[in-house]
């Protein structure tokens, strides 16, 4: 360990983080938490930062939840046990809450702390009051993203509605106005729910949520679901994006937009401007970024209309100048009055133009939502993108002793690591947009689903979004029956 580490001084205990890029150390005699970068490649550690509370003295031991976003540490003098949260990207922590001997748990003298493997409990062992005492961890609050479809046709049959966000739990369901419904969990990112026929029987808004019951927990905010006429056109939705990040002064770049409800004629609005798109199909759109939307540090945001001409022209009479004087309508020569200023009555659309934004409530709308592109520093690695995996279905307890699953993506560099579930395993670095995960036939025991995502190493890096890996129940043994036959005498 660095010994300039300013608060590193009586080093107690010491973890790593799955991925191998970062270390942390409790210091006893510094009284602090201390965290550090790990350079993949030889191991070397720089400092980021000591961490001190009032509450944290004589640290004593350190752990990280199996998900990588909180860690707990000990303080021996103190009494306690404090909790924060981790950035997965630079490794930094910030204080969230903490327990002290007497607040509902005995733990004088905090000694060791160990954090259960499905992140809902952490144990802490009382060195003075001979205990160990079980923490029940509160969940954290869904975020809700979007959800697909973000129409569907009046008067038609149940459905599944995709929800896409973050945190979301195996607990987690969805609700429609305020009422459950049926919803399968498939990873911390998507849950999908069945609608019934009921709910969309008339044209309506209804308002889309996710709940998390206690600990923790909570309701997310609502996303809009529009029951329209049937052959309206349909509201579109992004689910995901093939980009994670792209390193700023690119050139251009080309992101492939998924989701539902797309049109022939949507257009990808990239910081409010059209950008050149390819319609693939209603699920798939292809768009071209220029070199002005990659120059600057920062989020690009982008958003789909289906009707960007109509947006555009909404936008461009909503921006024009006030009109002093009536003109006759049909008129060749007509003139709008504007402080003498002459200006055609009609006014060239440009189909590049930002989406209008403001919707009437009773009027389903033409843009989709939201999604944001990192672009950051050239000198830093981009959060990797993640868009299939081959194979993504494997049979339980089949014969191979191991699989080789290609994950198909962006911004992969050397070092990008996999993982299943959480937890890294076997990567190959293939090129920018293909890695290999080897996964043994221990992770295919039990039918189901795995979350599968990569993580590129500092500096910059970050975590993809989330794939999911179907692990299929093997088929069922036949079941003989023993019967016994009549014996047959010959006379």
């Amino acid at each position: 360990l660095p010994a300039d580490a300013a608060g590193l001084d009586g080093v107690f205990r010491v973890t790593i983080s799955t991925d191998g890029r970062f270390v942390y150390t409790a210091s006893y005699d510094g009284d602090s938490l201390c965290a550090f970068s790990r350079n993949t490649l030889n191991g070397t550690l720089a400092p980021i930062a000591c961490y001190t509370s009032p509450n944290l003295v004589q640290g004593s031991d350190v752990a990280l939840s199996s998900d990588g976003k909180r860690l707990f540490v000990t303080g021996y003098g103190s009494n306690s046990v404090l909790a924060y949260a981790r950035d997965e990207a630079t490794g930094g922590l910030s204080f969230t809450d903490v327990i002290t001997n007497g607040s509902g748990a005995k733990i004088a003298r905090a000694r060791g702390v160990a954090v259960h493997p499905a992140g809902d409990a952490v144990y802490v062992t009382g060195n003075a009051s001979d205990r160990v005492v079980a923490i029940q961890l509160n969940q954290p609050a869904p975020q809700l993203n979007a959800v697909s479809p973000a129409s569907i046709a009046a008067g038609g049959a149940a459905f599944p509605l995709t929800v896409k966000g973050k945190d979301f739990q195996p607990s987690s369901y969805v609700m429609i106005n305020g009422v459950q419904k049926p919803t399968q969990y498939l990873n911390s990112e998507t849950l999908v729910a069945t609608i019934d026929a009921a709910d969309i029987a008339v044209t309506a808004e209804k308002n889309v949520s996710v709940f998390t019951p206690p600990a923790g927990g909570g309701l997310s905010e609502a996303r809009k679901l529009y029951i329209v006429a049937a052959g309206a056109t349909p509201v579109p939705v992004i689910e995901e994006i093939n980009l994670g990040g792209i390193p700023a002064g690119a050139i251009s770049a080309t992101v492939d937009v998924k989701g539902a409800g797309f049109s022939p004629g949507a257009l990808v609005i990239a910081n409010g401007s059209g950008r050149a798109t390819t319609f693939v199909n209603d699920k798939l759109l292809r768009a071209t970024l220029i070199a002005a939307d990659l120059e600057n540090v920062g989020t690009l945001v982008l958003s789909v209309d289906n009707a960007p001409a109509l947006a555009m022209a909404a936008q461009s009479a909503a921006s024009a100048p006030a009109v002093n004087a009536q003109v006759a309508v049909g008129s060749e020569e007509a003139v709008m009055d504007n402080g003498g200023d002459e200006m055609p009555l009609v006014q060239p659309v440009q189909v590049a133009a930002a989406p209008l934004q403001s919707q009437s409530a009773s009027v389903a709308p033409s843009d989709s939502n939201f999604v944001g592109i990192d672009v950051v520093s050239p000198n830093l690695n981009p959060a990797p993108g993640v868009s299939a995996l081959a194979p993504d279905t494997a049979q339980a307890q089949g014969s191979a002793a191991q699989l080789v699953v290609t994950i198909t993506g962006s911004g992969f560099v050397l070092g990008a690591q996999a993982y299943w579930n959480s937890e890294a395993r076997a990567t190959e670095f293939v090129n920018a947009t293909s890695v290999k995960m080897t996964i043994s036939a221990g992770d295919l025991l039990f039918g189901g689903t795995a979350n599968v995502s990569v993580v590129n190493p500092a500096p910059g890096g970050g975590e993809s979004s989330v794939l999911t890996f179907t692990i299929v129940e093997p088929p069922a043994l036949p079941f003989f029956y023993k019967t016994r036959l009549p014996l047959v005498r010959r006379g």
